[in-house]
């Protein structure tokens, strides 16, 4: 582990040194070009002071000590400029790897969430698709006729309720698959209000209306009658909204298998 820091740190040194070199490199020209300028002068001084009749002693003291001031000065300003140059590259570099950080993690923040929200949806379903099973286990099991069977407790509503009153269906996503779910609801709400208006009146036949008494058969028999009717269409529409269910939760190609070859 040490010799792979040291490694890595060697490695960011070279790095860096490349760096250096190669900003240099593309000053050079400016270099040049100034040393040249600064050469020039020294030549035009040197003449200026031989026409003058500069002695040999005083120009050989005074000339290089000018030549190095001519020089020096466009040296230092490549140096800033270099310095310069590299400090903005380093900037760059440094912004442009907190962009891509910040896009890193915002991607796998975003990818979390999406995780977790599939995951919930999951839940979510499994226990609706466990609630209309055990509802389609009553239709078609004991509750099954003829005649029409009436079992208590009612078909089980619990769950959806629960979670439509938490707000937890804003998970389910897809419209068309929430219209189903509602739907086969809506059914075994409908069977649960003709099972009770069944119950009162085989506990209280006294309040048997009249409309009943004039259809020509027992008020009995055609609530009866009425719940087998209903227990059709409960059974389809929990039938419909599980096999969407099923292709929500299973993407292996498995066959859905209907609520009544289940039970």
């Amino acid at each position: 582990m040490g010799n792979t820091n040291l490694d890595a740190g060697g490695d960011g040194r070279i790095d860096q040194l490349r760096s250096l070199v190669k900003t240099a490199t593309s000053h050079t020209a400016g270099l040049v070009v100034a040393l040249l300028f600064a050469l020039a002068m020294v030549i035009v001084l040197w003449r200026i002071a031989i026409v003058l009749g500069v002695s040999d002693d005083y120009a050989g003291a005074v000339l290089p000590t000018l030549a190095g001031v001519i020089a020096g000065v466009p040296f230092a300003v490549w140096l800033i400029r270099v310095s310069d140059a590299e400090s903005r590259r380093r900037e760059a570099a440094a912004a442009a790897a907190a962009r891509a950080h910040e896009e890193e993690t915002a991607a796998r923040d975003r990818r979390r969430e999406e995780e977790a929200a599939v995951a919930r949806r999951s839940a979510i379903l499994t226990v609706i698709d466990d609630e209309l099973r055990r509802s389609a286990a009553e239709v078609c099991g004991d509750r099954a006729g003829p005649p029409r069977q009436l079992i208590m407790p009612f078909l089980p509503t619990d769950a959806w309720g629960a979670l439509s009153a938490s707000g937890e269906l804003r998970w389910i996503e897809d419209p068309t698959l929430i219209a189903k779910i509602a739907n086969a609801y809506h059914r075994i709400g409908t069977t649960n209000e003709i099972e009770r208006a069944a119950f009162a009146f085989f506990n209280d036949p006294v309040t048997v209306s009249v409309t009943w008494m004039s259809a020509g058969a027992t008020p009995g028999a055609k609530l009866l009658q009425a719940l087998a009717d209903q227990d059709r269409h409960t059974i389809a529409a929990i039938d419909d909204a599980r096999a969407a269910i099923h292709m929500e939760l299973h993407d292996d190609g498995s066959p859905y298998v209907g609520p009544c070859s289940s039970v």
